[in-house]
């Protein structure tokens, strides 16, 4: 299966003639800021994925696959699981199991098993929630555990099939379901620079159609949400620049919160909700106010 980890590397060794896996550089993805100020991030390097938590300006080990209980497979992406948990997505061979991490005893805890993720959301009482995937530049939303797959039926044409892509889903406080799509295909296989336009969506439990929020965004999305639920935090790159872009949901009304030259990733909002972290360059890990 082709993880957005692999893809993010893969596109920026295309987009770049100077990045390579063999330069001894440290990748650094999937950043998770949790209650309590920590901070975790995936280090994806030559001999595999671990996860670290970073400790004001240093960065302390935490695990490695073979490190957790009953890991079917290696570290392939974080994900906020809830109640001051962590989540671990880990690599298996038949799909994808999701793990809950609690900082403060060390234990592990199956949460599902599924058949392939990139992208979690847990809904408030772990029982289901929504994930995405992605496949050459295709993007798709699922549900699992007790969410039944008819809430995504307003999303039909944001799925492979339809021509469309969808990714990065969020639970917002209210129940509704923010996501990032696009209705066009990807422009070239294999995909070396992700140019289509991307929107920010809401999907009403119960209503017969997604909402558009915000301005079309170009480039590689990915996005996370205040804990407020009012503001979608969006990072795009292409080659050659990348954005990280606040959407307030109510209004639609943006504001660019940082620009880079080189790739912007994996945003994750403080727990006050006052601050955005990010990755530039996949490597260097910045911090941005977010003004009240």
């Amino acid at each position: 299966m082709k993880k957005r980890v692999a893809l993010m590397v893969a596109l920026l060794v295309a987009m770049s003639a100077c990045t390579s896996l063999t330069g001894g550089k440290t990748y650094r993805v999937d950043a998770v800021w949790l209650a309590g100020n920590q901070v975790y991030v995936v280090h994806d390097e030559e001999a595999g994925k671990e996860v670290w938590r970073r400790d004001g300006a240093k960065e302390v080990f935490v695990a490695r696959g073979t490190d957790i209980p009953d890991a079917c497979g290696p570290v392939d992406f974080l994900f906020d699981a809830g109640s001051s948990q962590l989540g671990i997505g880990l690599e298996c061979s038949d799909g994808e199991r999701l793990v809950a991490y609690t900082p403060g005893t060390g234990d592990y805890r199956t949460l599902f098993d599924v058949p392939s993720a990139g992208e979690v959301t847990i809904q408030p009482g772990g029982q289901g929630g929504y994930l995405s995937t992605g496949l050459n530049g295709c993007w798709a939303l699922a549900t699992f555990g007790q969410t039944p797959p008819g809430i995504l039926s307003p999303a039909a044409r944001f799925t492979c099939e339809q021509g469309g892509s969808a990714k990065a889903p969020h639970l917002l406080p209210n129940g509704d379901l923010l996501f990032i799509g696009t209705d066009a295909k990807p422009t070239q296989q294999p995909v070396r620079n992700e140019d289509r336009a991307w929107c920010v969506y809401l999907l009403t439990p119960g209503a017969s159609v997604v909402r558009p929020v915000g301005p079309d965004l170009v480039g590689f999305p990915e996005m996370n949400v205040t804990p407020d639920g009012r503001t979608a935090i969006v990072s795009v790159w292409r080659k050659g620049s990348g954005s990280l872009v606040a959407v307030d949901l109510a209004t639609g009304d943006h504001r660019r919160l940082a620009d880079s030259d080189d790739s912007v990733t994996s945003p994750a909002v403080s727990p006050q909700g006052d601050e955005v972290m990010y990755v530039d360059d996949l490597s260097k890990v910045e911090t941005v106010r977010l003004a009240k």
